[in-house]
This record gives C-alpha cells, structure tokens and sequence, in this order.
C-alpha cells in the first residue's frame, strides 16, 4: 500500500488534501474501521490493531475534504488522481513497490468508501481505545 486517503466533507469552498502525522493518522484509521463489533466478534481486534499501528506508520495517510455544498465531484476526482499518481510514482522506486496504490477499506463514516479509504470529517476524530 502506497498512500491512504480518508474523504470527508468541510466547511469551506474547495477540495483539500491534506497530510496527516503518523500518530493522528492511526486514530483515523482506527475510527473510520467498519464492523468493529463483527471484528471483536471474531477476536481480530488484536490484529487490526497492529494493521492499523504499521500502515500509520509506513504509509503517508492524507484527509481529502470537499464542500458540503456543491458536491464538487470532478474536482474531487481530478485532484484525487493527481495526487495518486504523484504518490504512485514515488512508491515505484521503493523496494519491492511495484508502483500500484492499493484500495483499502477502512470503510466507514457517512462518506463511505472511494478510492483509497473512506469517511470521516475532521483530522483525527474522537480518540476512542482499542
């Protein structure tokens, strides 16, 4: 996985990328896990966890906001893929980067899932523990 990207809405009049530090980034992650109660269910919150910790620490995390109003939705989408394409060609020449950014679902928040993560306004949410 090359970079994760958590969509949110703000109120403000343009589409903003943002990166986020390593140790707001984990809570993040952790905030926006969907089916935490069917994760705990199966005994995987351990896990999770430590795929939450590394891919925080590895992986440049970014907050993508858009106005509430208007949706935006070209904007959001061309300046997503700018920056995906900017974050996948500095991955290529990382070891065993094979130059792809990885789709993954943190999914959650009422933005749902897009791209390479998922919902969530704001930089790092309530703090809520593992």
């Amino acid at each position: 996985v090359c970079a994760a990207l958590v969509l949110g809405t703000a109120d403000h009049p343009d589409v903003g990328i943002e990166p986020v530090p390593s140790g707001d980034a984990f809570w993040l992650l952790w905030n926006n896990t969907h089916r935490r109660r069917a994760m705990d269910a199966m005994g995987q919150r351990p896990a999770h966890f430590r795929a939450a910790t590394a891919m925080a620490r590895r992986v440049p995390i970014a907050q993508v906001t858009r106005p509430r109003h208007p949706f935006l939705l070209d904007v959001l989408a061309d300046r997503v893929a700018a920056h995906l394409r900017e974050v996948e060609a500095g991955c290529a020449g990382k070891a065993g980067g094979a130059g792809s950014v990885a789709r993954a679902d943190f999914a959650g928040g009422e933005e749902g899932v897009s791209g390479a993560a998922s919902g969530a306004a704001g930089a790092a949410g309530p703090r809520e523990g593992p």
